[in-house]
């Protein structure tokens, strides 16, 4: 495993957070770990994993209806995740506007199968500010704001 190289910015951990699996994109944090009881009001610090696309992650059964949940965490620097879910399989696009209403990034345009996803949005290129994100599959469409801080 390579040594960890961390995030910049504040609040930053120099040490190995000794997730319980990486590799498959398991990113909880193993009770060893440095990250536990240091994140804000002494909650475990987070960790979002450095990955493009759309994630699969759950192969139990399938939601019921979609749903578009919102970013974690929020406000965020730099990073940030969206949940979503779909109930049947359908052509997705994810897109991020900016507060004038200008479409700024595609996170997903592609057909997936149904079940809980989620994407990241790396917003380190972008100014400081309010954002929307909104999720279209098939006749479901729905927008969440999020706000980035640096």
């Amino acid at each position: 495993m390579e040594p960890f190289a961390p995030y910049p910015g504040t609040g930053e951990i120099h040490e190995d957070p000794l997730f319980v699996d990486p590799e498959n994109h398991d990113y909880r944090l193993d009770e060893g770990s440095p990250c536990r009881g240091t994140g804000r009001g002494g909650e475990d610090m987070g960790a979002i994993p450095y990955m493009t696309g759309v994630e699969e992650l759950v192969e139990a059964e399938l939601p019921e209806r979609s749903l578009l949940s919102q970013n974690y965490p929020n406000p965020f620097n730099a990073a940030t995740v969206i949940h979503y879910q779909l109930p049947t399989a359908n052509h997705v696009r994810m897109e991020v506007y900016d507060l004038l209403g200008h479409r700024i990034a595609s996170l997903v345009d592609s057909r997936q199968q149904a079940g809980e996803k989620r994407v990241i949005w790396d917003g380190s290129g972008f100014p400081s500010g309010v954002y929307f994100y909104k999720l279209t599959a098939g006749d479901f469409s729905d927008m969440n704001r999020m706000v980035l801080l640096k």
